[in-house]
């Protein structure tokens, strides 16, 4: 059970170091739409070329924005398994701690 709550905490960290890269590709990329538009659009471009870079900018925010998404449930799931772990750890103290108690009470019992 434990190996399994390991498992998926290393796979939600794989997925969050995915997502950030993604949302670091993405910022750099409407870096670079916006950079282009800035030089465009001091250099006199037409409507349509506006409206399609436009278009490309809406689509990398969009992007970034699922990325975005996705970096915060990765987030919230690996809390989720470190939750599940850290409680696992909690029952076994206790059980290890019922058996110490179950070892001294035998141990007195077959004294008498």
């Amino acid at each position: 059970m434990m190996a399994k709550v390991e498992d998926n905490l290393l796979a939600s960290q794989a997925r969050a170091l995915a997502a950030e890269k993604q949302v670091n590709a993405l910022q750099q990329e409407l870096a670079a739409a916006r950079l282009l538009a800035n030089r465009n659009v001091s250099m006199g471009v037409d409507n349509a070329t506006v409206s399609e870079m436009r278009g490309q900018f809406l689509e990398v925010r969009s992007k970034a924005q699922l990325a975005s998404s996705q970096l915060r449930q990765a987030a919230q799931d690996a809390e989720g398994h470190i939750r599940h772990l850290v409680q696992g750890v909690g029952v076994l103290v206790d059980v290890s701690a019922m058996l110490a108690t179950m070892d001294r009470i035998t141990t007195i019992y077959d004294q008498q």
